[in-house]
């Protein structure tokens, strides 16, 4: 289903462009979603703008109730719902919208490569000119945990990237989202990190590997002294591979839960653009072997499903490793969160 947003000014101009830069964040975010198709300015500039979406009617309403221009009262909406039975060829290519002969939405390329997305780390070379004008809603938790060092490293430049890492994380909202946003907004006031939480050394990446591997192979620990993870296969031997003995008293179990995982699969399934896809992959979610099944699909799809997915997956992980560390009563030295 197609939708049409007219959204009209309520306020005058000075109000509206003093909230204009979040308003381009926030068509930055389903244009990079692939839930905005097209936007503009209404001619005469002044009266207001036109979007062009896709998906379904609830959706929409609720997304253009996250407008930042309509949550502070300057503007109204008014959305046009239409399902059409025909399209001009032409409008697959301009618009990615279905022909005649397909019920296939193609999305607009996914903005980060999985390279450039682990490369968002403590200390990165080029770090803020990596992340400037780019949308940060698909990678914010990585990406502010590296503004988070740059911040507290002395580095104003990173501020504004660290703005808007606070505001897709605080949209987003999934575990761990709300403690980076946290420590983010501290570090732009220049306050002290959160003294509740003791810091560790710990790789977040290495915790959420931990959290996230098979329970089958067994349980994992956490050392809070030097924030090693350590996997099951090295407890069993009783001893670190350097040959010191584990100190049993201060590890803390990482426990592996399937659940999670599945739950991953599932919400990045509801965010294909791909109507076949979508379908082909709650398919594969039914029953048993859903895990492999998935991520058999993902990989033969590649490209960007592959990309999304990988990013998605990651990104929760590294939240709820930041979860798991709070409810512990730590956090991450963000010198070292990730290596």
């Amino acid at each position: 289903m197609f939708h049409v947003l007219i959204l009209r000014y309520t306020a005058d101009a000075e109000a509206v462009a003093s909230h204009l830069p979040d308003h381009i964040d926030y068509l930055e975010k389903h244009h990079s979603r692939g839930l905005f198709l097209l936007s503009g300015r209404i001619l005469p500039a002044e009266s207001g703008e036109v979007i062009l979406a896709r998906g379904e009617r609830d959706e929409i309403e609720a997304v253009a109730g996250q407008d930042p221009l309509f949550r502070h009262g300057l503007c109204a909406y008014e959305i046009l719902s239409a399902d059409p039975g025909l399209a001009h060829p032409d409008l697959s290519t301009l618009l990615g919208s279905p022909t005649a002969s397909s019920n296939t939405v193609s999305a607009p390329p996914f903005p980060w490569a999985v390279q450039e997305y682990r490369g968002l780390r403590p200390g990165a070379a080029g770090l803020d000119m990596v992340l400037s004008g780019r949308p940060v809603g698909a990678v914010a938790h990585r990406a502010g945990t590296a503004v988070l060092a740059a911040l507290r490293a002395g580095q104003p430049e990173a501020a504004d990237t660290a703005r808007r890492c606070v505001r897709e994380l605080r949209e987003r909202d999934w575990p761990g989202d709300g403690l980076l946003a946290d420590a983010l907004d501290r570090a732009l006031e220049d306050e002290a990190a959160d003294a509740e939480l003791a810091p560790v050394p710990v790789d977040l990446e290495d915790l959420a590997d931990a959290a996230g591997s098979d329970p089958a192979e067994g349980e994992g620990a956490f050392d809070p002294v030097t924030g090693e993870v350590l996997p099951a296969a090295v407890l069993e031997f009783d001893a670190l591979p350097d040959g010191d003995e584990l100190d049993w008293d201060r590890l803390i179990t990482v426990e592996s839960d399937s659940t999670d995982a599945y739950q991953d699969m599932a919400d990045f399934t509801e965010t294909v653009a791909d109507v076949d896809l979508r379908g082909r992959l709650r398919q594969q979610l039914d029953g048993r072997g859903a895990f492999r099944r998935f991520k058999n699909t993902v990989h033969g799809e590649g490209g960007d499903t592959l990309s999304s997915w990988t990013i998605f997956s990651e990104e929760r992980g590294l939240g709820r490793a930041r979860q798991w560390l709070a409810d512990h009563g730590y956090r991450p030295d963000e010198r070292t969160a990730l290596r």
